[in-house]
């Protein structure tokens, strides 16, 4: 009698050990058990995942860069906008809205963020309420917050060194929303694209660069290029360090060599009324990293498709469909570069001061498009309700 008591207590005992571990589960909490698939960092809080099916996700992976700004004490007064490199609230508000988006248009994809070893993250909050894989957290030693965009290049260098070709990979920047599927853009065969813009000094911008999983290498050995390049227009004074940390110019002047005749460059130049009857066409060129007379001389010592190949077949789409920047009054600066974002972009871009409307459009656009004149994620707008004021009823 005593015996089966004892049994008694213990089947007992199970049923409550497996229906803790079932609770356990179901919320998504860290344990000795699932550690390994939900801890992805050992700055990250626990991060509740939702399990997905690996063979439904999406073929590819949005991959954004942050690192949390030092404090300014000195040098040239910051702009505005650049206080949200240095507000980790808004910082992770924006990368937020940049992967809901991510998931809303491209159901269960890979969502990346490449940061420094340092800044923290609070992963739970940044995760999607859609389903999909666990956000990953890929951390790189060496960079140096103060040079953003140089750091942003290497750390895509590295990132890239790693990755085992799965996805079709998407680099942009934490201002942006995906409002539109854009899986048809990886159909067209270009080892890089891009956007271009009517900007005759920084014609391509790099705030969106699409990756194919069969170019990785080339990918890689273009950032690279990227690096090199970039560090030869870094000045040594603290207004120029300034002024290319937060402006972006360093890179933006290497991306601009893309569109320069030196490095194989045939169209019109950017700018010019040739060039803006082709603003939302595609242009297709054949970048040569060095300049065309150095590539003759270095031709029969190089591999044609090596780390440090000789070209690269670039494709540059037009901004207003795949980075169109939200307009500001008065006179917008997007419509002087024919960049505006329309009803028909795939990418609207809250570039510069522009970060300060990206939440309010996010609540708001559904309800009031006109106000913005850009396009909204259908299904967002299908899914949610919204109050007279036209505020999102969360």
């Amino acid at each position: 009698m005593k015996m089966g008591s004892n049994s008694g207590a213990l089947v007992h005992l199970s049923v409550m050990l497996l229906a803790a571990a079932g609770l356990k589960s179901a919320l998504g909490l860290v344990t000795p058990e699932n550690l390994g698939s939900t801890a992805r960092d050992p700055l990250e809080q626990p991060n509740a995942v939702v399990p997905s099916n690996v063979d439904k996700t999406s073929s590819l992976a949005f991959v954004v860069y942050f690192t949390l700004a030092p404090t300014r004490s000195e040098g040239p007064k910051l702009p505005r906008w650049a206080q949200y490199n240095q507000n980790r609230k808004k910082s992770e508000n924006m990368i937020k809205m940049n992967f809901e988006s991510a998931r809303m248009t491209h159901p269960e994809c890979r969502l990346v963020i490449l940061t420094d070893k340092h800044t923290p993250f609070t992963l739970t909050t940044l995760t999607p309420k859609l389903p999909g894989p666990p956000i990953e957290l890929v951390r790189h030693k060496g960079l140096n917050t103060t040079e953003e965009m140089l750091s942003r290049l290497q750390a895509r260098v590295s990132f890239l060194d790693k990755e085992r070709g799965t996805h079709d990979l998407v680099f942009l920047d934490t201002d942006m929303l995906v409002v539109k599927n854009m899986e048809h853009v990886f159909d067209k065969v270009f080892d890089l694209a891009a956007t271009w813009r009517q900007e005759p000094r920084m014609p391509v911008n790099g705030g969106i660069i699409f990756v194919p999983k069969d170019k990785l290498r080339q990918g890689r050995g273009f950032f690279q290029f990227m690096v090199d390049l970039t560090q030869n227009f870094i000045g040594k004074t603290a207004e120029e360090g300034a002024k290319r940390r937060w402006y972006g110019q360093c890179d933006q002047a290497a991306l601009a060599t893309i569109m320069s005749p030196r490095h194989g460059y045939q169209g019109p130049t950017p700018g010019t009324p040739e060039a803006r009857q082709l603003a939302t066409s595609e242009v297709r060129i054949t970048y040569y990293p060095q300049p065309a007379t150095e590539a003759a001389a270095m031709r029969s010592t190089r591999p044609a498709n090596g780390p440090g190949h000789l070209s690269y077949d670039i494709l540059l789409m037009g901004c207003t469909l795949y980075n169109g920047s939200i307009k500001k009054e008065p006179a917008p600066w997007c419509e002087k570069k024919q960049c505006c974002c329309s009803n028909e972009s795939h990418i609207v871009h809250f570039k510069g001061d522009g970060k300060m409307y990206m939440e309010t459009y996010w609540k708001e656009a559904c309800a009031n498009p006109a106000t913005f004149q850009c396009a909204v994620i259908d299904d967002k707008c299908k899914r949610r309700t919204y109050s007279k004021k036209g505020r999102l009823r969360l």
